[in-house]
C-alpha cells in the first residue's frame, strides 16, 4: 500500500509574507514610539525654555520699573547701548544692554554749593562742597546729578539728565567746611566709580555726561545693575555694583531694548512719540524724554533633534514697561 505524503507547516511564501508584516508593524510601532519620545523631549524644553523667559522678564520689569528710585527729580535713571546692525530680523542684530541706577531712599539729597569760596565741581576729578547733609556721608558710591525743573511741558533743550558716578573710598574722603568757627557744610573728594562692562565709563559714554549745570545734588548710590547677553554661552547675565555677571536666564541669544521718547514742540505746542533704539545726548534723543521701555529677548531650546526634522524651537517675547519713578512733565515723581 502506498501513502499519500501530507504537506505540513507553511510555505515559504506564506512565510515572506508573514515576516513582511511583522517587521512593518514593528517599524511603525517603533516610528510612533520614538516620535512620541521626541516630542516628550521637545515640550519639555519648550517648558523649560517659557520658564527661563517668565523668570527673566519678571526680574527685568521690576529692575525697570524701580529704575530712578532713591534719585528725587532725575529725569535719567535708564541709559540703553545699541548693539548695532540694520536687519530687519531683530534676533540676527547684535545684541543690546540696558543700565539702571537706584538711590538710597533713607538718604535725603544734598545739595550742592555754587559759590565763589566753594565753586561747583567742573569735572570728575574736581571737589564737590555740600550744605550739610541731613545723614552724614559714609564711604560708599554716589551720584552727582542735575535736579528737573517744574515745567508743566517736556523740555527738550536744557535738562539731557546730566549725572556722574563717584566713590568716597574712606572717611579721610569726607571733610567738612566752616565759615566764622561754625561747620557749613562737607567737602568730598571723589574717586572714579567706573562701570562695567568696559571696566571704564567710555562704553556709556553716548548717554552720560558731566553735568554742565551749576545746579547740582548728590545722593548715596544704591544699585547700578547692568543687563547684557552672553553670546558665546547664550545665557542673558545681570550685573549689580560691579560685583559681577550673574546668569539670569540660559538658552537666551539675544536682547533688543528700544525706547518711546516723547518731544515737545513749542510751535505747535503738540507732543510727538517715537521709538529709538538707543538713547544719546541731543535735544531731541536723550534719557529725559523716555516714557516707556520695550524689551525683547530671544531665545531657543537646548535639544536640536536634526534627524527628526522637528529642529531646534525657538521664540520671541517682548515686554513693554513704563518706570514709576520717570519725573513727567506735570506730574510729582512717585516716591
Amino acid at each position: 500500500m502506498k501513502y499519500k505524503p501530507h504537506e505540513q507547516g507553511f510555505s515559504i511564501l506564506e512565510m515572506l509574507v508573514a515576516m513582511s508584516i511583522t517587521i512593518g508593524l514593528t517599524g511603525t510601532l517603533f516610528y510612533f514610539f520614538k516620535q512620541s519620545q521626541d516630542s516628550f523631549v521637545v515640550e519639555s524644553a519648550r517648558t523649560e525654555m517659557n520658564q527661563n523667559f517668565r523668570a527673566a522678564l519678571d526680574l527685568m520689569a521690576r529692575d525697570i520699573q524701580a529704575a530712578g528710585a532713591g534719585i528725587p527729580m532725575f529725569l535719567g535713571p535708564i541709559a540703553s547701548k545699541d548693539g548695532g546692525g540694520t536687519n530687519s530680523n531683530p534676533s540676527l542684530n547684535p545684541p543690546d544692554a540696558i543700565l539702571l541706577l537706584y538711590g538710597n531712599s533713607s538718604f535725603s539729597p544734598v545739595t550742592v554749593k555754587a559759590q565763589s569760596s566753594y565753586p561747583a565741581p567742573t569735572s570728575t576729578s574736581s571737589t564737590i562742597y555740600t550744605d550739610i547733609p541731613t545723614t552724614a556721608f559714609a564711604p560708599g558710591n554716589y551720584i552727582l546729578y542735575t535736579p528737573a525743573q517744574s515745567l508743566m511741558q517736556a523740555s527738550n533743550l536744557t535738562d539731557y539728565a546730566e549725572f556722574s558716578l563717584f566713590n568716597l573710598p574712606s572717611t579721610s574722603a569726607i571733610g567738612t567746611v566752616s565759615s566764622g568757627g561754625t561747620v557749613i557744610g562737607n567737602q568730598l573728594t571723589p574717586s572714579t566709580f567706573s562701570i562695567n562692562p568696559s571696566d571704564d565709563n567710555t562704553y556709556w559714554n553716548h548717554t552720560m555726561s558731566f553735568p554742565s549745570s551749576t545746579s547740582l545734588r548728590v545722593v548715596p548710590l544704591d544699585e547700578v545693575i547692568e543687563y547684557a547677553i552672553d553670546t558665546t554661552s547664550s545665557e542673558l547675565r545681570r550685573n549689580r555694583n560691579k560685583a559681577g555677571w550673574v546668569t539670569v536666564a540660559r538658552n537666551i541669544f539675544n536682547m533688543q531694548v528700544r525706547y518711546q521718547i516723547e518731544t515737545y514742540d513749542d510751535s505747535t505746542a503738540t507732543y510727538t512719540a517715537s521709538w529709538i533704539d538707543q538713547v544719546n545726548q541731543a535735544a531731541t534723543n536723550n534719557r529725559a524724554l523716555i516714557r516707556s521701555v520695550e524689551v525683547t529677548l530671544f531665545g531657543r531650546t537646548q535639544m536640536s533633534g536634526s534627524g527628526d526634522r522637528q529642529g531646534q524651537r525657538a521664540i520671541a517675547q517682548t515686554l513693554e514697561v513704563a518706570p514709576r519713578n520717570l519725573n513727567l512733565p506735570g506730574f510729582a515723581p512717585n516716591r
